[in-house]
């Protein structure tokens, strides 16, 4: 309940001072969410991972970290070819990526996570391995099929809120580096075939997700991600090593 009020005063803030019709109508529709989304009253302390905040959560974390806002280019896409149409191509659905994040000539792809782990810290409560392989296909899309823009290197990561004040993940930082998933399929040499997953601080997130500046927290993600991507692949290589 505290968080749905936190959300509302946010938005509601917001709403105030902005005059665009577009964005207001946006900040409408996120506020008419919240408000119609406890229709069934939670007892329990606020739990990540339900209803549908996961949809303003994901939007704010776009706000901060995303650079890349017509993500067409990006989106993988797949054809049917039916007997019945003398097996003419027929699009499917494309995926879509959550947030694209371009540095230089690296893309970072950011995925949304409103799950409960931040709050439990129970590993069965991480992302499963459907949006593990989903990431993975993101970057080999992108890695092999996007040419508006140079790329050297692709990253993964999951975005996971949580509470720093919690004594599950205590921390004085806005976001905490959790570790790495990685796929039994690939041979996880590229970089974009590890995902690597991050806690944000869900109070600094929604009390800064409509500043026009965030150049503080995406420096601290970009260099934690490429950080971190370094140390894993020291770590997969010395566990390749035959034992002695």
């Amino acid at each position: 309940e505290s968080i749905k009020k936190l959300y509302i005063a946010t938005l509601q803030k917001e709403l105030n001072k902005t005059f665009d019709d577009d964005k207001r109508l946006r900040l409408h529709h996120l506020v008419n969410i919240i408000v119609g989304l406890d229709a069934r009253d939670h007892s329990d302390e606020f739990v990540y991972g339900v209803d549908t905040y996961y949809y303003i959560f994901e939007r704010m974390i776009d706000a901060i970290f995303g650079n890349i806002k017509d993500l067409k280019g990006f989106n993988p896409t797949a054809k049917w070819q039916l007997v019945r149409s003398n097996y003419r191509e027929t699009p499917s659905s494309p995926l879509r990526p959550d947030t694209i994040l371009v540095n230089g000539n690296d893309v970072f792809i950011l995925d949304s996570k409103f799950y409960r782990f931040g709050f439990t810290g129970m590993e069965s409560d991480l992302p499963e391995t459907t949006s593990i392989q989903k990431q993975i296909t993101y970057g080999d899309y992108i890695k092999k099929n996007v040419t508006k823009i140079p790329i050297d290197n692709v990253y993964n990561a999951f975005i996971i809120p949580y509470d720093k004040t919690r004594d599950v993940f205590k921390s004085d930082d806005n976001i905490q580096y959790i570790g790495f998933a990685k796929s039994t399929w690939k041979d996880n040499d590229k970089k974009h075939e590890l995902v690597h997953t991050f806690l944000i601080d869900l109070h600094h997130v929604v009390k800064t997700w409509n500043r026009y500046n965030h150049a503080v927290d995406v420096a601290k993600l970009i260099e934690e991600i490429i950080k971190h991507q370094q140390e894993a692949e020291g770590t997969l290589r010395e566990s390749e090593q035959p034992v002695k």
